[in-house]
């Protein structure tokens, strides 16, 4: 198993465990977890039809974990639509029901309490049919085309209807919703890919034509190590053009040689090698170039940043927040108290980290690794003040302009708090339940104590709000 940080769960007929973290560190063995099997929660309902709320057996309802987008459970609904699943813990999850010629349904982010039975029925929806046909120049059908279909862009919805054209080059899609479309069409023997927009009507079928892109051209190029040699993975050729959208790729020979054959147009190229890559080159095969040069540059930068405690000891599980000019972006920690960041092209990046109140920065330079030393927090104590009597109040200590880490936010009951913070700079504020706020600036130093009061204005009056 690799290094890291997992959940463990054990699942049985009706119930369900509690989760257990566990951190694997190398060459040990996460042993003495303790599960405890409790009464799980589950999700019942019904499949209907939209319109005339008729159940529909033998559908598939599937549930996902939303944070990870991980399919976890299935259920086929029985002979009057009903479909139950479980038992499963309490949490936020997706549930989508899925019938074939029908448009599916999807519940988002459905939170589940603990040992509690959802009742949500699922209605699915008659969809329009699209017939997609896909021809040649020459007017010849293309047989084993894939015909996929997105909301936008290039990559297709797997929530969709796909499918590959028959002998006459056709394939009927299914289910669509209404609205508008984007149909991919890839050819197997041509290796490439066009895109056309389709307005789908709420329910019929309409029928649609697909010409793949005209006879190619022939570009031949080689790919170069520039300041290196090449290496002995696989040289990987990119192409794409917008206009019509169309793109593919390729894999060049040992010695970086390539010949490709494409549409007449303008194209944008580009090559790649592990983390090598090459400038991206624009190519007009309108004039038949007799070949070109793609040149891969050195690797960008990749260097780890190790979160230590005070006393030394690697702590695993630490968000770790960079920042340079070309990127930025947030990690986490292995079980060696290590994060792989970048990659950038930057001499010097920012490099800060958080686990829970502790909190720590630094900046590396070049490729070195860095080591960012973790400091406790401290502790902002205080009271809120108004002209009435305060019972509840939203207290935030949002993040700092330079500085990524999250803020803070609490609910608090009574007029006093007490928040365990990371040491430095913070603007507090207090929202009432009335909607009056209180800021106030506190510097927090590492293990102690800062006391801080915040006093909300005086509510306005309703006659000086409205003006004269």
């Amino acid at each position: 198993m690799p290094t890291g940080r997992y959940s463990v769960t054990a699942r049985a007929l009706k119930s369900v465990s509690n989760a257990v973290y566990a951190t694997v560190l190398p060459g040990e063995t996460a042993a003495g977890l303790e599960l405890q099997l409790g009464p799980g929660a589950w999700i019942r309902g019904t499949v209907r039809l939209r319109d005339s709320r008729e159940p529909i057996a033998a559908a598939t309802v599937l549930l996902s974990v939303v944070e990870r987008d991980v399919r976890i459970l299935e259920s086929i609904s029985d002979s009057k639509g009903a479909f139950a699943i479980g038992p499963i813990a309490g949490g936020t999850y997706d549930v989508s029901a899925h019938v074939d010629g029908l448009r599916p349904v999807l519940v988002r982010a459905l939170e589940v309490p603990a040992r509690a039975v959802i009742e949500r029925d699922l209605f699915v929806a008659p969809g329009a049919t699209v017939t997609v046909v896909v021809r040649r120049d020459d007017g010849k059908a293309v047989a084993g085309a894939l015909v996929s279909v997105a909301y936008s862009g290039f990559v297709a919805d797997s929530t969709l209807p796909a499918g590959l054209t028959n002998e006459a080059g056709e394939v009927p899609l299914t289910g669509l919703p209404a609205g508008s479309l984007m149909l991919l069409v890839q050819a197997p023997d041509r290796g490439l890919a066009t895109r056309e927009p389709v307005d789908v009507p709420s329910s019929g079928a309409i029928r649609r034509v697909i010409t793949l892109p005209e006879r190619p051209a022939v570009l031949r190029g080689q790919v170069s190590g520039g300041t290196r040699p090449l290496g002995a993975g696989p040289i990987v050729l990119k192409f794409r053009r917008d206009n019509p959208g169309t793109w593919g790729e390729r894999v060049a020979g040992t010695d970086g040689r390539f010949v490709l054959e494409l549409p007449r147009g303008v194209w944008r190229l580009s090559a790649s090698q592990g983390e090598r890559k090459a400038a991206t080159v624009t190519v007009d095969l309108t004039q038949s170039p007799d070949s070109i040069e793609l040149t891969l540059l050195d690797p960008p930068v990749r260097p780890r940043a190790c979160v230590r405690d005070l006393a030394q000891r690697p702590v695993p599980g630490a968000r770790v927040f960079y920042r340079a000019e070309s990127a930025r972006g947030m990690t986490t920690t292995d079980g060696t108290g290590c994060a792989q960041l970048g990659p950038f092209d930057d001499a010097v990046v920012s490099v800060s980290a958080e686990l829970e109140s502790m909190r720590g920065s630094s900046s590396l330079r070049g490729n070195e690794d860095v080591v960012v030393m973790l400091h406790p927090g401290g502790l902002v104590t205080g009271n809120v003040f108004g002209d009435v009597p305060v019972n509840s109040f939203e207290l935030e200590l949002p993040t700092e302009p330079d500085m990524q880490p999250s803020g803070i936010s609490r609910t608090i009951v009574g007029a006093s708090f007490a928040v365990e913070v990371p040491a430095g700079s913070w603007v507090i504020s207090a929202r009432s339940d009335d909607g009056r706020e209180a800021t106030a600036r506190v510097d927090v130093r590492s293990e102690h104590e800062t006391r801080v009061e915040l006093h909300f204005r005086p509510a306005q009056p309703a006659e000086d709000a409205r003006g004269p």
